[in-house]
């Protein structure tokens, strides 16, 4: 490794054709390969170039050079961005030729752990595949893997939870710390989770991961006061048990103010009616997927108003229906700034960019350049992850997390299925 640590995955070179498999938190794998390539003076990649999208760009803006030039340093960093005619290169430099060169992607919703996988060789795998940062949701304590100054080039890419914590109200309660099917299927968390039963121990949870050093606070909210509505026929947006939805409120309260006094945000998996209207009500900073339950335009408005992000995982909750997709239309014709995240391993997921991801919320309304974007600098900017290992933007100065692709994404999104180049700091991977 040349100069400081590269401050992403770690990665071998090997593009083999993934595989797709079914059942649960089962993740692909992939064959050996050697190890990731460094360079000396630095390396220089040609062709149509996107820099990314500005906090100020709409969706898909921002400059595009359709011959363009990027130079990453000897020490990982981007040296100069421009035009082919307008850069020197200096004649020892390697160049690689794409089609199409932009920012890497940047998934806020994975799971490392629980997939019969090791998490680095997970991570190998994302690198290979376009991805440079997570963040991780929900991994057990020997797996809390926050970047806040720990670990090596490995882990100063990974944002988590630690634990996740399940807070559950209503019929259905489950025991021994498992938490109760969400949207059709059991929840991520699993064993990994710890039940919380009421606010002091909400903030007894919240210190002992603040004190692992975890990035962020997740919590998954299951509010069984749902089926309850249906039964006394009250429309979805009106049911609401008022002892149910007090107790919930209440404890979630208390995790989102532990969590803020410890300098912590508070991400949310609330997948119906209920669980949202309780988040909104516990002011929880993001949601972690977007809701399962068809969502009023009430619930929408609101969380429209509270500014909340909320992260896709589109391709994952469709197992259970359409009202995902119909809540994410809604959310981005309200105005909700949605967030590229794959629930990585989750059934049938496999490591590196979900081109059905980005496809999904490219029908949701934000197109394929908008997809683009909330795979980038908008999931760069999820909660906890903070632009870690850049803001999901091509910027001179900043450490290279830069990908080479050999057709447009714009064009053809499975062209992430195998980049002819992946630069991450000091490293270069080349198919």
């Amino acid at each position: 490794m040349i100069g400081e640590p590269s401050g992403c995955l770690p990665a071998l070179v090997t593009w083999p054709v993934r595989r797709r498999t079914g059942g649960r938190r089962r993740v692909a794998r992939r064959a050996p390969a050697p190890a990731a390539e460094t360079f000396g003076r630095g390396v220089a990649l040609r062709g149509r170039l996107w820099p990314g999208a500005g906090p100020g760009d709409s969706a898909g803006a921002g400059p595009v050079l359709e011959d363009g030039i990027v130079i990453v340093d000897g020490t990982g960093r981007i040296a100069v961005i421009g035009p082919t005619e307008a850069v020197t290169v200096p004649s020892d430099l390697p160049v690689v030729e794409a089609v199409w060169i932009g920012p890497g992607i940047v998934d806020a919703y994975v799971h490392l752990a629980g997939t019969g996988r090791s998490p680095a060789g997970l991570l190998e795998d994302e690198l290979r595949g376009g991805v440079v940062a997570v963040r991780d949701l929900g991994s057990p304590a020997g797996l809390r893997t926050g970047g806040r100054g720990r670990g090596g080039p490995s882990r100063s890419a990974v944002a988590g939870s630690g634990a996740g914590l399940v807070l559950e109200v209503g019929p259905g309660r489950p025991s021994g710390g498992r938490s109760s099917v969400i949207g059709g299927r059991p929840s991520v968390i699993g064993e990994s989770g710890s039940v919380i039963g009421g606010p002091a121990a909400a903030r007894r949870a919240v210190a002992q991961l603040a004190m692992d050093g975890v990035d962020l606070i997740r919590v998954v909210v299951a509010v069984g006061n749902q089926a309850r509505g249906r039964r006394a026929g009250v429309r979805p947006d009106e049911a609401r048990a008022d002892g149910e939805g007090a107790v919930a409120t209440a404890v979630l309260s208390a995790v989102v103010t532990a969590a803020h006094a410890a300098g912590l945000p508070v991400t949310a998996t609330a997948m119906s009616v209920a669980a949202v209207r309780t988040a909104l009500a516990a002011g929880v900073d993001e949601l972690a997927q977007v809701p399962v339950e068809p969502l009023p335009d009430a619930v929408i408005e609101a969380i429209a108003t509270a500014g909340l992000g909320v992260v896709s995982t589109l391709q994952t909750t469709s197992r259970a229906g359409r009202g995902s997709a119909g809540n994410a239309a809604a959310l981005h014709r309200a105005g909700v700034t949605l967030r590229y995240g794959t629930d990585l391993g989750g059934p049938g997921t496999v490591p590196g960019v979900d081109h059905r991801e980005l496809d999904r919320l490219a029908y949701a309304g934000l197109g394929r350049a908008g997809a683009l974007v909330a795979a980038t600098a908008g999931s760069a900017r999820a909660v906890g992850l903070a632009g870690r290992p850049s803001d999901g933007r091509i910027i001179a100065g900043q450490r290279a997390a830069v990908v080479a692709l050999a057709a447009d994404p714009l064009i053809e999104p499975a062209a992430w299925r195998g980049p002819s180049a992946v630069v991450c700091g000091s490293q270069v991977l080349r198919q």
